[in-house]
């Protein structure tokens, strides 16, 4: 992917985004991500979009391995997610251990 298309993509995924369409927020977000793995904005759209599409493992998996400590700790959507997440899953003592780690 060229920054050409970098551009562009993050555009549609904007324009994705604001319209509700998670379906494509999350196959844009995703190439985007593993391009650029240091844009925050389009890690949260990515993740937000896996939770919408129900697939929260995929979501859980990605805060645990993709973002890093830093970020979680200067934005609080990351942990929000993260919660979110777990509690679709159905795994709140792990719900409540992550909060504890980034409390």
């Amino acid at each position: 992917m060229n920054l050409r298309n970098l551009i562009k993509n993050m555009e549609n995924l904007e324009q994705a985004y604001s319209k509700g369409d998670f379906k494509t927020c999350e196959l844009l977000g995703e190439g985007i991500v593993q391009k650029c793995t240091d844009l925050t904005k389009t890690k949260l759209i990515y993740i937000e979009s896996l939770i919408y599409n129900t697939k929260v493992n995929d979501a859980i998996n990605f805060i645990s391995t993709k973002v890093t400590e830093n970020e979680k700790q200067s934005n609080i959507m990351f942990i929000y997610f993260m919660a979110l997440a777990l509690y679709y899953d159905g795994k709140y003592e792990n719900d409540l251990r992550f909060f504890k780690l980034h409390g």
